[in-house]
């Protein structure tokens, strides 16, 4: 890790360690079942639950951070919580298209270093059901999500899409 190596490059720096839930430092995660039964009531969380079946126990919103954050198995997911922990009312999300297997890597990754992208694999899973789990029980009157790709694997049900005319009315507007 660069923290390990160079502690030095966060000198004079604010860092925050964003934690998923139920990793906790130097502690014991619980099961998958068994932690999403004990957070159920939280008011901070959102959780699918499931005796069932593992994956639905693994979707989760997290409304405070000091609780940890759900991953959805995306980086923008994480940021939704992050911006819902900071206080925004409307987030907007830039650039997520959520791609399909068509292209090798990520936009930022060129040739050999280019990772394979995990979107294909964990859409339906993992992805699709954090955004639904959102829709669902977080989006209201005091906190929005909007999409600026208008091609957008999410659907428009979930993340409703904006113009950049639409943006600049929002902008003006808050």
């Amino acid at each position: 890790m660069l923290l390990e190596s160079a502690p030095e490059v966060i000198d004079g720096q604010s860092v925050y360690l964003m934690q998923r839930t139920n990793r906790p430092l130097g502690g014991e995660e619980l099961s998958d079942r068994r932690y999403a039964w004990s957070v159920r009531k939280d008011p901070d969380l959102e959780c699918r639950f499931s005796l069932w079946r593992q994956k639905p126990n693994r979707i989760g919103f997290s409304r405070n951070l000091a609780k940890g954050y759900f991953g959805g198995r995306t980086i923008p997911y994480a940021a939704l919580q992050l911006g819902y922990h900071l206080g925004f009312s409307n987030i907007v999300l830039v650039g997520v298209d959520m791609g399909t297997g068509t292209q090798p890597g990520r936009f930022y990754e060129q040739g050999d270093a280019a990772l394979p992208s995990r979107l294909d694999e964990d859409y339906d899973d993992y992805i699709l059901p954090s955004f639904e789990l959102v829709a669902e029980r977080v989006v209201g009157p005091h906190f929005r999500v909007f999409g600026l790709s208008q091609s957008s694997r999410l659907p428009e049900r979930l993340v409703p899409r904006l113009s950049l005319d639409q943006l600049d009315a929002l902008l003006a507007a808050s």
